[in-house]
């Protein structure tokens, strides 16, 4: 089975993957600091391609790690055999999420060899299938595994690249609220002053789960309730919320979302935007 698309076009850049911790090119302004501030983590031999070359070549791809508390970004630098100098890869968010058993239906491998989007796949006791994407954040270390077919354990996490505070719900009233009983076959209740009873629907519990296009599968639209479980985090001067939503239903999939303290959410109010999905491998 193979283990790269290539007839499928994903969008290759993490540009929007920065929110909320970064804005717009804001990354530069704190690259020198995070990469001085990061730990070496894996240090591999393998291939690449170079942003000045459409050919693969073997390199030392060094990966290093800048955390603070669940919040990493992983800096991939490259430096090809028989040269001194490291090239700038990548630089993207490494997040603490929620673990889950999935099968790899499909990976996209980036046109750099190190990066992948990855499909995958979640059944059901009825045997129904739920089928999301995420950007594998140690792709270029473990390609190997990330195979299609593969059943892998992956930690889940996503960051919102918008959010706000969701509706509870809403209503028909009056004519509206007929007309909509008419098409059930039902007829209007009444209160004791003779007023039409509005039709109420609840949104406080609803799960959306909405991918953008074929070229971003890895963000979505959502709205979820949500358990918020730290609201005192800080990635340099950012202050980030984190809490925990489901992107799914039977079967019941979390993940920790990272979002913009700014964004002020009621106890008992869902939460709505736009997210990115990413995971690595469960250690």
């Amino acid at each position: 089975m193979t283990n790269t698309n290539k007839n499928t076009t994903i969008h290759q850049g993490h540009g929007d993957h920065m929110a909320p911790f970064f804005k717009d090119d804001e990354i530069l302004i704190y690259i020198n600091d995070i990469i001085q501030s990061s730990k070496p983590g894996n240090d591999i031999e393998t291939e690449y391609v170079s942003y000045e070359s459409d050919e693969k070549i073997k390199a030392e791809v060094l990966a290093m790690r800048y955390e603070s508390g669940s919040i990493g970004f992983l800096t991939l630098l490259a430096k090809p055999q028989h040269q001194q100098q490291y090239e700038y890869i990548s630089g993207y968010p490494y997040l603490d999420g929620i673990a889950h058993d999935v099968v790899i239906t499909d990976v996209f491998e980036w046109k750099n060899c190190l990066e992948a989007t990855v499909k995958c796949m979640v059944r059901n006791e009825y045997d129904e299938d739920f089928e999301f994407s995420f950007f594998a954040t140690d792709y270029y270390a473990n390609k190997h595994r990330y195979q299609v077919g593969a059943k892998l354990r992956i930690n889940l996490a996503a960051s919102a690249l918008s959010s706000e505070q969701g509706s509870l719900g809403f209503e028909f009233t009056g004519q509206q609220a007929v007309d909509f009983l008419a098409k059930t076959g039902r007829q209007p209740t009444y209160d004791d002053k003779g007023n039409i009873e509005p039709v109420k629907f609840s949104t406080a519990e609803l799960v959306a789960f909405m991918p953008t296009d074929d070229e971003t599968p890895d963000i979505v639209g959502f709205m979820s309730p949500i358990k918020v479980i730290n609201t005192d985090m800080v990635f340099f001067d950012k202050k980030i919320s984190r809490g925990e939503i489901l992107i799914h239903r039977d079967p019941d999939i979390k993940t920790t979302l990272y979002y913009n303290a700014e964004t002020k959410i009621e106890a008992g109010y869902p939460i709505m935007g736009g997210l990115w999905l990413s995971a690595h491998l469960e250690e």
